[in-house]
């Protein structure tokens, strides 16, 4: 166990006493005997030191007063009043103090420990190091005083051996720091091995929250001028931005606008819509007459034949209806397609006359229609239709003209629709005359175009049924037949009459001749 205060403090005193009395003990010497055994320690004889021993005090004496080494101190074995005492940790006048950078807790040593890493002292007689404080390390044994941590570096603890350095994000500008401070907005740090300050965001970039790595690109529509920025501004109207990471927007070009902060893109001017300048958040509309059309949106331009436009807006110019037309400069309206003309289509800029045989009596027609029946136009573009003349005629509603009467068929009117057969003893040599009496060598039938005439002497007229045979032209052909019937019985008896001589010989003749005795059969 260790001595108590009181028992050190009372050993200390008597061994003064006994070195400051020691001339008297040839006086009193029992007196004085008797009071330094009392506050001392015994006396041990001790021996000599060994030869090997670095230091060769002498020893030859006796060491009545040893004493043993409080904490703090050592017996320094070098010395001989420390190694000439019986025990190690022992001396005989005064022990030596731990010099600084050393501790002994521990009484009766020999030497000193040094201070761990992470302890320190810069006082002699220490029984324990201490701590380094928060900010400090030391990261050698044996240290008088602690080292601050290095700029980038923390330490938050006591006791650091080394500092550890900063995170991303943070930083220690400073000498000694215990904690490393975050990035403020608009900053960062991207460092893992100690940063002492953060970089700023570029232009273009931004960062909203503290303790961060890396910065944000400004996103679409968005832009950022300045280095450090804690968010990003929308662009203005009139302007845009289509990349991330934008430093500054650009201006809607001629032609194009933009109507909200923020935009990344720039839109189009409205067909009917102009806008020459550029930055701007509206478009202009056109006048009457005037519209914009494909990429140029720069300035308003007349509207194109066909097309209207009847007031200022910014609507593109419309096509003019089917039976309208407009060919004008400025075309405010559509004109209609004037009488005996039509327009069947939209977005025209005139319209087409009527065809033959068609016609058109009102303005803004659409088609023409086929001439009625009984008439007819023989020109392009009519308003009306004119009758069929005298002996012509139409029969239907088409785009044809009136036809001449077939022969043998007649009409006196004008805008006949079918012709008269021509009746039965008259012809018609002129379809558009009277009929003609026959002649009375001739005869008419009916829808005749000229008379019949028989063929005499052999033919007759007859009003009832035409030309008949006359009664010569009978008897020619009743002779005529007689003398053939004649001839054709006769034919045929002499003909008979061959067939059957030639088979008699036939049956006759020997199946043999003396010159070709061969048998020939049949």
């Amino acid at each position: 166990m260790k001595k108590s205060t009181y028992a050190w403090s009372r050993e200390r005193i008597g061994l003064t006493m006994c070195k400051h009395i020691a001339p008297l003990m040839k006086a009193f010497p029992l007196i004085i005997l008797v009071l330094c055994l009392d506050v001392s320690q015994p006396v041990v004889s001790l021996t000599p030191p060994p030869s090997t021993s670095p230091i060769q005090p002498s020893c030859n004496s006796t060491l009545p007063y040893c004493i043993r080494c409080l904490p703090g101190y050592f017996a320094n074995q070098n010395t001989s009043d420390c190694y000439c005492c019986h025990k190690l940790g022992y001396c005989e006048k005064v022990c030596d103090e731990c010099p600084p950078g050393t501790e002994q807790p521990y009484e009766s040593q020999t030497e000193c420990q040094l201070c761990e890493k992470g302890h320190f002292t810069n006082e002699s007689k220490t029984l324990a190091c201490s701590k380094c404080s928060e900010g400090e390390y030391q990261d050698e044994e044996g240290a008088e005083e602690c080292k601050l941590c290095l700029p980038g570096f923390f330490c938050g603890e006591e006791g650091c051996e080394e500092c550890s350095p900063c995170d991303k994000g943070h930083y220690a500008n400073n000498s000694g720091s215990t904690q490393c401070s975050p990035c403020e907005a608009g900053h960062y740090s991207k460092k893992t091995n100690g940063a002492t300050k953060c970089q700023s965001c570029n232009k273009g970039q931004f960062q909203n929250l503290t303790g961060q790595a890396t910065c944000s690109l400004c996103t679409l529509g968005t832009y950022s001028d300045m280095s450090a920025s804690v968010s990003c501004q929308p662009c203005d109207a009139g302007f845009y931005s289509n990349i991330t990471g934008a430093i500054n927007c650009t201006e809607c070009e001629p032609g194009h606008f933009s109507s909200m902060n923020g935009s990344f893109s720039c839109q189009e001017c409205p067909l009917g819509s102009h806008q020459p300048d550029s930055g701007q958040k509206s478009c202009s509309p056109c006048p009457a007459a005037m519209e914009t059309r494909g990429a140029d949106r720069l300035e308003c331009i007349p509207c194109l034949n066909g097309t209207h436009k009847n007031e200022t807006s910014m609507e593109p110019c419309q096509a003019c209806p089917a039976g309208t037309y407009s060919n004008e400069t400025l075309n405010r309206v559509c004109k209609p397609c004037e009488k005996g003309h039509f327009g069947a289509a939209s977005n025209k800029s005139n319209c087409k006359p009527c065809e033959e045989n068609s016609y058109s009596n009102s303005s803004g027609a659409t088609m023409c229609p086929p001439c009625p029946a009984g008439t007819e136009s023989k020109e392009m573009g009519s308003e009306t239709c004119s009758l069929c003349k005298p002996g012509y005629y139409k029969d239907h509603n088409e785009r044809t003209p009136c036809k001449q009467c077939d022969d043998g068929y007649y009409t006196k009117d004008e805008g006949s629709k079918t012709c008269e057969e021509c009746p039965q003893d008259h012809f018609c040599p002129n379809p558009a005359g009277d009929p003609v009496p026959c002649p009375p060598d001739s005869y008419c039938p009916g829808g005749n175009s000229q008379p019949i005439y028989c063929a005499t002497p052999l033919y007759v007229v007859s009003k009832s049924s035409g030309c008949t045979p006359s009664s010569e032209l009978i008897g020619i052909v009743v002779g005529s037949c007689g003398v053939f019937l004649l001839l054709s019985v006769i034919g045929s008896y002499k003909i008979y009459k061959w067939r059957k001589q030639k088979r008699y010989i036939e049956e006759v003749q020997p199946l043999t001749d003396s010159q070709h005795p061969v048998y020939t059969g049949f």
